[in-house]
């Protein structure tokens, strides 16, 4: 019996013991991880706003992908809210409080495998080699969550740190693969309608094609602005010289007018007319970068239908929708339109 006794007298030592050290552990936490995305903003963010877009790079998907979740109608922006269950990964959901481009605030409830609450946040940080997201969770610990934890010998940093740094590296990796998808149609040989146009023209190398094009469609357009001018379509490119061996373009940039113009001497803004004719014609939805592509292709297809590309005709490049329309580069068009001419048999 008095074994009995010293067992229990040496039981209820451990008790008050675990439940004095319990007491000292920190009422209150913060986690936090962060990584450089070098993707647009908008896409950063929209992909954090909207928590049916989750499931593209959420860590827990990982875990069980089979998981219940619901969301509300709309599934982004302020009052939108989420919830699961599963096996795994417990039951809970989370609802936004507030959403603007730079941060988002949200309210977290987990219900199982025990029942508390915490604030989530993110913060959007544009830099010149990216977007900066930061993802945190922060909230107090009760008695119970706090045994629980010590129980296991955990910790919150241990048990969320790992999960978002997981997730960021995922949203990484999935912008990226979105950005990167492009596709390429070939609608053949078309009668392109021609007409007027206020262009300028800048040789740069090719390796700036991208800003520079950039910058010529600004100039141009500030000009039909400033002469309250409207456009008759979008702008085009065309290709005066395309040097690859010495990194060397001369592009004329175009924007469309319904009338000829008349320039003011000493403008670097001209007047020009693109006549009707026969090209070759090319879609890309995607990238510039995959021009390259484009043209190779092509050029492959023309020799195939014995058509050759003359030299003294320019192609031209029209850029449906681009930058200034979407950030995401997978959602630009361009047209591709290449001259072409019957070979000469005698060669």
């Amino acid at each position: 019996m008095k074994i009995l006794k010293y067992l229990l007298f040496l039981f209820l030592i451990a008790i008050i013991g675990f439940s004095v050290y319990v007491t000292t552990q920190p009422d209150e936490y913060r986690v936090e991880r962060s990584r450089l995305i070098n993707a647009p903003l908008s896409m950063v963010y929209d992909h954090i706003n909207d928590y049916s877009k989750w499931t593209h790079w959420s860590p827990w998907m990982e875990k069980e992908e089979d998981a219940t979740l619901n969301f509300s109608d709309p599934s982004f922006g302020e009052e939108a809210t989420y919830s699961w269950k599963g096996d795994e990964l417990g039951e809970g959901s989370m609802t936004t409080i507030y959403s603007a481009r730079d941060s988002i605030l949200q309210k977290i409830n987990f219900i199982k495998p025990y029942e508390s609450e915490a604030d989530v946040f993110w913060n959007l940080e544009k830099t010149k080699t990216g977007i900066q997201v930061s993802w945190g969770m922060e909230g107090n610990l009760g008695f119970m969550e706090k045994a629980f934890l010590v129980f296991q010998g955990n910790s919150m940093e241990a048990i969320i740190a790992p999960d978002y740094e997981r997730g960021l590296l995922n949203l990484d990796h999935y912008l990226h693969e979105e950005m990167a998808k492009y596709n390429i149609e070939f609608p053949g040989i078309t009668q392109y309608g021609g007409g007027y146009s206020v262009y300028q023209t800048t040789a740069f190398r090719i390796s700036e094609a991208d800003d520079q094009i950039a910058k010529m469609t600004e100039e141009v357009s500030s000009y039909l602005e400033r002469e309250n001018i409207g456009a008759a379509g979008p702008p085009f490119a065309v290709i005066e010289k395309w040097d690859l061996e010495n990194d060397a373009a001369l592009i004329a940039l175009h924007i469309p007018v319904r009338d000829q113009l008349t320039m003011p001497s000493g403008s670097t803004i001209f007047s020009g007319y693109t006549p009707p004719g026969e090209y070759y014609k090319a879609v890309l939805t995607g990238d510039h970068k995959n021009l390259k592509e484009v043209y190779e292709k092509a050029y492959f297809n023309l020799e195939k239908l014995d058509y050759m590309v003359p030299e003294e005709r320019s192609g031209f490049e029209v850029f449906v929708k681009g930058p200034k329309e979407s950030e995401n580069p997978a959602e630009w068009v361009t047209e591709v339109y290449i001259p072409f001419a019957k070979k000469d048999p005698s060669n």
